[in-house]
């Protein structure tokens, strides 16, 4: 807090009463929803484009940067409900979703996810006991494929998207990241809250939906935090 109730007569101008916070935010990790930037992730010591990760300097990124979404991001939103599709309460961290369990979703949701749409893919993180173990479900690098196949614009997730913790061991630490992000130039919304979303399109019987992102415009951000908002 940078001014409190107790202190909340401001001094230069009478009778105004107000208090005043800062906010800061890493929001990069498991945490806090936000927006990957397409400077977020390197392959190699390559961005997208091939631009070198000596475009991210201490004042920030001079290519790639969040604000190439200055004008925000509206489109098709689907929610494809994992544990709902494949019949669990939630999807165990041990369990990667492949391309034939989304399949699967598209097909008992009644919905097919195609060109231009924002993908949502819930795992049910948020109910899953212990859920603050750090080991979280997340997507089968062959998705990736099969994302560029269906032309989708955003990929978000109720986790990172890839599965944590990362196999140190792979050729791909983090393959959703990498091959999104540094492949096909698409960006990445990591930790959303989809349980009033996958409430509400159960109850509709619906799994599309317009969605809003707004990111924060600052110049040469790796990313940014946001409130994804679900329009039925």
């Amino acid at each position: 807090m940078m001014v409190t109730g107790e202190d909340r007569h401001a001094p230069h101008i009478p009778n105004m009463e107000a208090t005043f916070d800062y906010i800061g935010v890493a929001f990069h990790g498991l945490v806090c929803t936000h927006l990957d930037a397409l400077c977020h992730i390197f392959r190699e010591g390559r961005m997208y484009n091939g631009r070198p990760a000596s475009d991210v300097r201490s004042r920030g990124a001079i290519s790639n940067s969040v604000m190439e979404s200055r004008d925000g991001i509206v489109g098709r939103g689907v929610l494809l409900d994992m544990p709902l599709a494949l019949d669990m309460d939630y999807i165990e961290p041990s369990r990667p979703i492949t391309v034939e369990d989304l399949e699967i979703a598209e097909r008992k949701l009644g919905v097919t996810v195609g060109k231009g749409d924002i993908l949502t893919v819930r795992i049910g993180r948020d109910v899953r006991p212990g859920r603050g173990d750090g080991k979280i479900a997340g997507l089968h690098p062959h998705v990736a494929g099969w994302l560029h196949e269906r032309e989708v614009a955003l990929l978000g997730g109720d986790g990172p998207n890839d599965v944590m913790p990362p196999d140190a061991q792979a050729i791909w630490t983090n393959p959703i990241h990498e091959l999104c992000l540094v492949g096909m130039g698409m960006q990445l919304m990591d930790n959303l809250d989809l349980e009033r979303a996958a409430k509400t399109c159960a109850e509709l019987d619906r799994w599309t939906f317009q969605i809003v992102v707004a990111p924060l415009l600052i110049q040469g951000a790796t990313g940014s935090p946001i409130n994804p908002i679900a329009i039925f």
